[in-house]
């Protein structure tokens, strides 16, 4: 049966940050994708077989992934997009190092803040 996006979604977001963070975690998904997977809420329909993408296969289009899994529903050949842990706090241009280096804004704006 297909998943709505929402649920594959806050699921789906779970299982990577544990794949992201957890190597054990990883090395457990890709050994075993069904089980760790009906876990995370994301159940494979009997006889169903997951193939766990690990490119940047899916465009980082969160519809892509949903339409791939539940593609799956369908064929039994469930496919899962995992891929590169981004790599955030890292400047990679000029401007979003100058950006980074201003500090003359407030980003949260709560009462602990500077600019109040």
């Amino acid at each position: 049966m297909p998943i709505d996006t929402a649920t594959f979604t806050h699921n789906y977001s779970k299982v990577l940050v544990n794949a992201w963070t957890d190597k054990n975690y990883l090395s457990q998904l890709l050994k075993d994708p069904t089980t760790l997977l009906a876990q995370a809420g994301l159940p494979v329909k009997p006889g169903g077989t997951v193939q766990i993408d690990q490119t940047m296969g899916g465009s980082g289009d969160i519809n892509a992934a949903v339409d791939a899994w539940n593609k799956g529903a369908d064929t039994g050949k469930y496919v899962l997009y995992i891929p590169p842990q981004p790599q955030l706090g890292l400047q990679t241009s000029a401007a979003a190092k100058g950006a980074a280096a201003d500090t003359s804004y407030c980003c949260c704006c709560c009462p602990c803040c500077s600019c109040t």
